[in-house]
């Protein structure tokens, strides 16, 4: 049906941390409330009793919404994460409305183009977009998404077409936190510079990035604020790169999988991440149990996965 909008809704509830003077927020995920989902049906909400959830918590819900007239409704609703999963070509008639909500997420899921990232840049409170194949933008299209003053969790998956270029439009989203880069086979030492301008980032995951190699890795690790950290299939980083990597004093979480040139001396390195909590070296073929245990006996509060698959 070309104006029905499909929602994924996030109903978060906040309560203020107790003997704590700044009144800092905390909450838990709690999808499920006696083991059901509660849906919002075209615009009609179930209301819910405060006494029946626990503070600090919030839960998801979903919703098949017609219409613009339908999605004022949810703005009675506090503290509402909308994420749209999905949208039809009258997108546009949703944008003054969207620009109201206090949080914002949107999935792409068919294949956006410049005007589409135009508009949601313009989104003042969209904080998370995730894209799916976008064959369709151009370096024009992420010169537009670099002027959003809100965005702070990035994921572009399955594409082929990202470039260096359009890693500096990136790299000009100053207050972002979170980049999923899944596939960029193109891209080279030029762009993974512009990344390292990503001062405020703590969560980076790549997948896939046939260039990426010590010299890249060199200067992701100027990358400070990192908590976590994921390479996947990357099968060029030696060594050298994993020393580079132990410079990041803030990793708590590293995944380094399908590796092939890595060995047992080049993961010792890793033993200088105090703070590291979580470790997979899966199908990394030169590690073997040896090194391993040599780790652990350096890491002793760290989890280390190590597990042969391939």
């Amino acid at each position: 049906m070309k104006n029905t909008i499909f929602l994924f809704l996030i109903f978060s509830l906040f309560c203020f941390a107790e003997n704590n003077n700044n009144k800092s927020q905390e909450f838990i995920v709690l999808p499920k409330i006696n083991g059901e989902f509660i849906q919002f049906i075209n615009g009609r909400y179930q209301e819910i009793q405060s006494n029946r959830i626990k503070v600090a918590h919030k839960m998801k819900l979903y919703a098949c919404l017609k219409g613009p007239k339908n999605l004022k409704k949810l703005l009675r609703i506090p503290n509402l994460i909308l994420s749209i999963t999905n949208y039809d070509n009258k997108y546009s008639d949703y944008l003054d409305i969207l620009s109201k909500f206090k949080f914002l997420e949107i999935n792409c899921r068919r294949d956006v183009n410049d005007f589409d990232l135009n508009n949601l840049a313009n989104l003042s409170n969209l904080k998370r977009l995730n894209l799916y194949r976008f064959t369709n933008i151009s370096h024009r299209g992420f010169d537009y998404l670099s002027r959003s003053k809100s965005l702070k969790f990035l994921y572009l998956f399955s594409f082929r077409s990202i470039s260096d270029k359009k890693l500096k439009y990136i790299s000009k989203l100053k207050k972002l936190e979170e980049l999923h880069l899944r596939g960029c086979k193109t891209v080279h030492e030029e762009g993974y510079k512009y990344l390292s301008n990503l001062k405020n980032l703590k969560i980076l995951k790549l997948y896939w990035c046939g260039y990426l190699s010590d010299k890249e890795i060199q200067h992701l690790s100027k990358l400070t604020k990192l908590k976590e950290l994921s390479i996947n299939e990357c099968k060029w980083i030696s060594d050298k790169g994993v020393k580079h990597l132990s410079k990041l004093k803030n990793l708590e979480i590293l995944t380094i999988t399908g590796n092939k040139i890595i060995d047992n001396n080049g993961i010792q390195y890793l033993s200088k991440l105090k703070k590291l909590r979580f470790l997979n070296l899966s199908d990394c073929s030169l590690i073997t149990n040896k090194g391993i245990k040599q780790l652990k006996q350096k890491l002793t509060n760290t989890k280390i996965i190590y597990q042969k698959t391939k």
